[in-house]
């Protein structure tokens, strides 16, 4: 990446995507965060706020791979980056 906010931004993205990811995955087990008594009846503000962070996170970090997969990442630290500065 970058810059240090680049890094920050995926950083975080790939936080709430997993945090999301649990989410969806433990919703057969009857488990919804989403959809739960605290975030409804606590906060019912926050439940669209929330959607919308984790849809960007999620953007966020497809661009993130599909800039990986075409070589354009821009990390010293990345194998396919370092190979294409050469």
């Amino acid at each position: 990446m970058k810059s240090a906010l680049f890094k920050v931004f995926g950083l975080g993205s790939w936080l709430i995507t997993a945090l999301a990811s649990i989410n969806v995955g433990l919703m057969p087990f009857g488990y919804d965060v989403f959809a739960s008594n605290f975030l409804t009846v606590s906060y019912p503000n926050l439940n669209a706020p929330l959607h919308y962070v984790v849809g960007v996170a999620g953007l966020i970090c497809l661009v993130m791979f599909i800039q990986t997969i075409a070589g354009h990442c821009g990390s010293s630290s990345c194998s396919s980056c370092s190979d294409n500065n050469k």
